[in-house]
């Protein structure tokens, strides 16, 4: 039983990270596509990368004859290599599309909580490790503000902007189930900050399309439904 749940866990993880490699893929297809980097939030970007930085301290602590071990490297160097090409092109190639003065939420306000929470959640030896990995849990589950905010301000969304967004919550989704199946199954304990931070993460997103599909069937302000 325990063999078969931990398959079926592993290819919802599998596919949630998959999805997350495609949103990126999707955002710097939509970039370069109409040369426009209008309708995101250049800070959601940054906060991912942020994230990806303080999580993969240990990228190179890793025993490449072990397939997990390998898959894990390889996720990261994705993961971060991505995110550092959309940071690229975002605020060097296209900055002159950007939009600054609606891309305006403090990320102030999700660093500083983040950080200290991660310190409340570490362990008594308050390694800097688990400080860092558990501020980027944290910190995960809130980057998407940023963009929220803007696109509540705009009231309008950019074509492939929607799907990168589904494509995340897509991510968010798969991982959250991934550790239901792990906690049903009883396969191993799963960390109760990651597990609550992934819950209030996808909750966002779905909070972003009741918001997103309000203005679409209410007449609010988008002109055409973003694919």
């Amino acid at each position: 039983m325990e063999s078969f749940t931990g398959t079926v866990a592993f290819l919802l993880r599998m596919l949630g990270d998959t999805a997350h490699v495609l949103s990126m893929v999707v955002l710097v297809q939509k970039i370069l596509k109409t040369r426009s980097a209008s309708g995101l939030s250049f800070k959601t970007q940054l906060l991912k990368l942020i994230v990806f930085a303080t999580r993969y301290l240990d990228i190179f602590n890793l025993q490449f004859f072990r397939p997990i071990h390998f898959y894990n490297f390889l996720m990261k160097i994705l993961y971060l290599t991505f995110q550092s090409i959309l940071i690229y092109i975002i605020k060097f190639k296209m900055y002159s599309t950007y939009e600054p003065l609606l891309d305006d939420f403090k990320i102030e306000f999700l660093l500083l909580p983040s950080f200290l929470l991660s310190i409340f959640f570490s362990r008594k030896d308050f390694s800097v490790s688990e400080i860092f990995y558990n501020f980027s849990v944290i910190l995960e589950s809130l980057v998407i503000v940023p963009q929220l905010v803007q696109l509540q301000k705009m009231q309008e969304s950019e074509t492939l902007t929607s799907r990168y967004i589904l494509l995340l919550g897509a991510y968010r989704l798969c991982y959250t189930l991934s550790w239901f199946v792990i906690k049903l199954g009883s396969i191993r304990r799963v960390n109760d900050l990651m597990f609550a931070c992934g819950i209030i993460q996808t909750a966002l997103y779905v909070h972003f399309f009741f918001l997103f599909y309000g203005y679409v069937f209410k007449g609010k302000g988008f002109k055409r439904i973003p694919k």
